[in-house]
């Protein structure tokens, strides 16, 4: 069999077993530190491979095939379940991480977690970070809130995220409003970046400028690392000109342009990435939603 010529029961497993396998990755990165249970999660990332390999060989068993797939995800619950009581342990791990480096948004996580109004400090601590992120204080207060919880938790909210704010960038751009689209855009690029960490169970504390260019040294493929970096330098030139207006129309119409094609390009390369389950409802280019 020609492996350009799946049935239709194939390509469905075959995409099973890739999402499968994805989120294997995402917890055995999370788990890193649980030695024998990363073990078995190589352990079956191999026969998950093994499996994809198997499934395009001509002489292909579907029913020893659906067998050993339902075994991997009975196992995968199985280690889930372990792995369970040591989710509270790391929350606390990650705060105390964020505490050590971000105090002040440590304190506003706490705060905002348990419902507490802010005040004095705390307000202009939250004021700073909405500014610096170019989101909504409600997004702002869910995020917060959720800071320190699994990362691949927050896949389908930072997808969300991303749509929204590229969306009414958009929008605005369209109103003439370049200003508030260019925060917008902020907004979008930030929460892409988010979104691919997300996929890849990688935790990111903070929203400064030299952490998002961490992550993508980091975590993005060296084939893309220009490309998101290229988009965040371009985006974060419009997030100065909210604030500054110090782009000419014409300027700011090239700089706009320049970064919403980036964008586009860097949309696709996340969402090939992400499980299957989250891009239900997907919808179209970040230009067109």
């Amino acid at each position: 069999m020609s492996v350009g010529l799946r049935e239709p029961w194939q390509e469905v497993l075959r995409k099973t077993l890739i999402d499968l396998r994805a989120e294997v990755e995402r917890m055995e990165k999370i788990y890193e530190d649980y030695k024998r249970i990363a073990a078995q999660l190589k352990e079956m990332k191999k026969r998950i491979d093994n499996l994809l390999v198997d499934l395009n060989k001509p002489s292909v068993q579907r029913e020893q095939l659906l067998k050993e797939t339902q075994s991997l995800q009975a196992q995968l619950s199985y280690i889930k379940s372990q792995l369970q009581l040591g989710v509270t342990e790391y929350r606390a791990a990650r705060l105390s991480e964020i505490r050590r480096g971000w105090p002040e948004v440590a304190a506003l996580a706490e705060r905002v977690a348990r419902g507490q109004r802010l005040e004095g400090l705390d307000e202009e601590n939250f004021r700073e970070l909405a500014s610096a992120t170019g989101w909504d204080e409600v997004d702002l207060r869910v995020e917060l809130a959720r800071l320190g919880e699994d990362p691949s938790e927050g896949v389908e909210r930072y997808k969300g995220l991303f749509e929204k704010y590229s969306r009414e960038a958009v929008e605005l751009f369209s109103r003439g409003d370049a200003r508030q689209a260019a925060e917008k855009m902020w907004g979008a690029v930030l929460a892409l970046v988010k979104l691919y960490a997300a996929a890849k169970g990688v935790f990111v504390a903070h929203w400064s400028r030299s952490k998002v260019d961490s992550v993508i040294a980091s975590n993005v493929e060296p084939e893309y690392r220009k490309l998101f970096r290229e988009l965040v330098d371009r985006a974060h030139v419009l997030h100065e000109h909210f604030y500054e207006g110090s782009l000419s129309e014409e300027l700011f119409r090239e700089r706009w342009a320049e970064a919403l094609e980036l964008l586009e390009e860097a949309k696709e390369v996340v969402y090939e990435r992400l499980p299957r389950q989250a891009l239900w409802g997907r919808e179209g280019s970040a230009g067109n939603s």
